[in-house]
């Protein structure tokens, strides 16, 4: 997964609140071309948490996992391999099995990751990308029916974090 800045967006975060500009990742993208910097040694580690419960969470509800596994840095940046629904902008389309399994394993990533390390919701921004975009070609975006099942989808994955 590429990180991007789109600070032109909308933004909903993991908890459904509105989130602002996303400066701190630019921020964090040039801390890590400054040799001078080192990193915290607890952002591999919450990294470890956040691409791990992804992995966990997928394989729990059947989604296949790659050969590819987990990959991180020691600025905790990382990628979870494992077969995910990508939006394709699709429109209306209703509840979707395959849609939900990854938006359940998506959001899994920063609630693990936010129990280890307290962290702000702009660590997971492609992931909070993914999740809206997801819901968005399921649901209108902001109509009840979208925040019904970001809430229960979300709940789904804090339950399954809290159980594995």
């Amino acid at each position: 997964m590429t990180h991007h800045l789109n600070d032109a967006r909308r933004v909903y975060g993991i908890d459904g609140t509105l989130c602002g500009p996303r400066l701190d990742g630019l921020i964090a993208s040039c801390q890590r071309w400054n040799s001078a910097v080192e990193p915290n040694p607890k952002y591999a580690r919450s990294g470890g948490y956040h691409e791990a419960a992804h992995v966990v969470v997928a394989g729990v509800q059947g989604i296949p996992l790659t050969e590819k596994g987990i990959h991180l840095d020691r600025w905790g940046n990382g990628i979870a391999h494992y077969l995910d629904r990508k939006p394709d902008g699709s429109v209306n389309v209703g509840t979707s099995a395959e849609r939900e399994k990854t938006i359940i394993a998506t959001a899994s990533g920063w609630i693990a990751q936010n129990r280890v390390f307290p962290c702000p919701q702009s660590g997971a921004a492609q992931d909070i990308d993914q999740i809206n975009a997801l819901l968005t070609e399921m649901y209108p975006e902001g109509s009840p029916s979208w925040y019904n099942a970001k809430e229960t989808l979300l709940c789904e994955s804090r339950r399954l974090v809290e159980l594995h």
